[in-house]
């Protein structure tokens, strides 16, 4: 979560370089990312570096937009709560880099939720610049972001966009671009629908998430959902055969990849339906 005054801060710095004929950012092109010492005083920041010798307000501004898309994108889907974390934003003068801070405020996140963010973030990233694996915790939004973020360098204006976290420096470069278009353009389809089994594993790794098992064929099924009534609603179901309703995915074979979890019933066990002899007596009785 970016505040308003830092982003319109930024809006202001882009637009005093827009008043210059030639808006710029002097800068001594750097091929080589030196190494960066951890700051015991911050060491959830991410920072955002820009190398170039001039560097216009426009691309600039498209590089910060991307940037805090992307912050804003992992942490919802880390916390499952898009108010959960807020970032705060400082400039280091004279030079075009932009540090986020994470910090927890929302009802029930823990302290620790800040590293667990900066860490899926930057791995998420670098997973994106290797190969077309949808990481944990990237929404489709959150892929398109990293996408936007490749593109920053053009090699004029842009040399290098780096991303740096724990004296780590990850370069972003176009191939991420290429990557994330490769995920998004993949063949879905995707309903409102019904899916039935026993919900036998609950998780809170990456996004939160529970599977139920088809009770034929045995087969799971991923459902994901925001953290909050449905959490102790699938925690109380556990063990138990449950209906969800949600948005459903289906692979190009058709089959089930994942629901978005709208809403879930729990149906009452075996032990708990009437008999066949009950339900005689009951007819018998009408």
């Amino acid at each position: 979560m970016i505040s308003a005054s830092e982003r319109s801060k930024l809006s202001r710095m882009a637009g005093m370089r827009r008043g210059r004929s030639r808006p710029e950012i002097s800068k001594v092109e750097t091929p080589k990312v030196p190494a960066v010492k951890r700051s015991a005083k911050h060491p959830n920041r991410l920072t955002l570096k820009l190398y170039g010798n001039k560097i216009s307000a426009e691309r600039f501004q498209k590089a910060i937009d991307a940037f805090f898309g992307l912050l804003s994108e992992v942490s919802t889907g880390i916390t499952g709560n898009s108010s959960g974390i807020k970032w705060i934003i400082t400039l280091e003068g004279g030079s075009a880099v932009v540090n986020a801070d994470p910090v927890p405020v929302g009802a029930g996140v823990p302290k620790r939720m800040a590293g667990r963010v900066a860490r899926a973030f930057f791995s998420g990233v670098r997973q994106l610049q290797a190969r077309p694996t949808r990481p944990n915790a990237f929404s489709d939004k959150a892929l398109r972001r990293t996408g936007d973020l490749g593109n920053v360098t053009d090699g004029i204006e842009v040399t290098s966009t780096n991303i740096l976290l724990g004296g780590k420096a990850l370069p972003v470069a176009q191939q991420g671009t290429r990557n994330t278009d490769a995920l998004l353009s993949s063949a879905r389809m995707e309903d409102w629908g019904t899916v039935e089994g026993r919900l036998q594993l609950i998780s809170a790794h990456g996004n939160y998430s529970f599977k139920i098992y088809d009770t034929v064929t045995g087969q799971p099924v991923e459902c994901r959902f925001d953290a909050g009534e449905m959490l102790q609603s699938a925690i109380g179901a556990f063990d138990k055969r449950v209906s969800v309703f949600g948005r459903v995915q289906y692979d190009e074979s058709g089959r089930v990849k994942f629901v978005h979890v709208e809403s879930m019933e729990m149906f009452p066990d075996d032990s708990e339906l009437p008999s066949a002899e009950d339900v005689y007596g009951i007819l018998s009785k009408s």
